[in-house]
């Protein structure tokens, strides 16, 4: 199996295909990695477990229209030599790439739907290119959505029913269990240390709806005297949080939430 993602860029998703690659093996099916595209210096960006064979489609952090077109040509390489090719995204030049490659190399693909479609598009997809990511779905050998609210918009893109299947995202207890022993670092070990806190944690990005949560927040604070002596604090990054800093302020919170960024902590700070 070749497992193909666009970058390895620090997110859920990119984490669930890692951990397929990582644990496949271990079953009885052979899987590997491919990652189109470097990341650039600073960015967050998962390292992979020293036993999963990683193949990367340029050899240095290119911007995307150098290193597409190299990188489409290695993976067709890497396709032959695979029995199916599985984009761990439903969007993005990963999801493209992964689908041609497959029909070059006259192989199987399937592509694994972690978001709801129509919003995964509007929120992450040029308008330029919704109409092939709807027609690459609708001709996708397999759909595996890892809750069955995902089947419908996949459906409604032209995917027949019959090629989807409802596979959930497993837990980890013992690793889960790890984690949370091992001490947090940094930022969020100073926000633990200030006292009594709620976490909540995912990609500051419109689909979280981490508006909802900070109205919601301000509201219990107004309610509740038992809430006033806690803090928020919402671990993760992306491209609402200069919104949701305007949101903070703009609710009087600026003394009970802390936005301290991306953090590998997460278990230790639910702990």
């Amino acid at each position: 199996m070749l497992l193909v993602e666009a970058h390895l860029e620090e997110s859920g998703g990119v984490r669930v295909t890692h951990e397929l690659a990582r644990r496949l093996p271990g079953e009885g099916l052979p899987a590997r990695l491919f990652v189109l595209q470097r990341t650039a210096p600073g960015q967050p960006v998962l390292v992979p477990d020293p036993s999963v064979e990683v193949v990367h489609g340029s050899s240095r952090p290119r911007q995307l229209r150098w290193a597409l077109l190299p990188g489409l040509a290695r993976l067709v390489r890497e396709a032959r030599r695979s029995d199916v090719v599985v984009s761990g995204s439903e969007i993005g030049y990963g999801f493209l790439a992964a689908w041609a490659a497959a029909r070059l190399a006259r192989r199987p693909f399937a592509v694994v739907v972690q978001s709801q479609l129509a919003q995964a598009l509007h929120e992450w997809v040029p308008r330029r290119l919704h109409g092939v990511t709807r027609w690459v779905h609708a001709r996708s050998d397999l759909a595996l959505c890892v809750s069955a609210g995902l089947v419908p918009p996949v459906v409604a893109a032209g995917l027949p029913e019959a090629r989807t299947a409802v596979v959930p995202v497993g837990v980890d207890v013992e690793l889960v269990r790890a984690a949370a022993l091992r001490p947090a670092s940094g930022a969020v070990s100073a926000a633990l240390a200030s006292g009594p806190f709620v976490v909540a944690a995912g990609r500051l990005s419109e689909a979280k709806g981490f508006d909802v949560l900070l109205r919601a927040w301000a509201a219990a604070r107004e309610l509740s005297e038992a809430v006033r002596p806690l803090t928020l604090l919402l671990l993760g990054e992306g491209a609402e949080r200069e919104h949701l800093e305007g949101l903070v302020h703009q609710l009087g919170l600026a003394g009970s939430v802390q936005l301290p960024g991306f953090s590998t902590d997460l278990q230790a700070a639910l702990a």
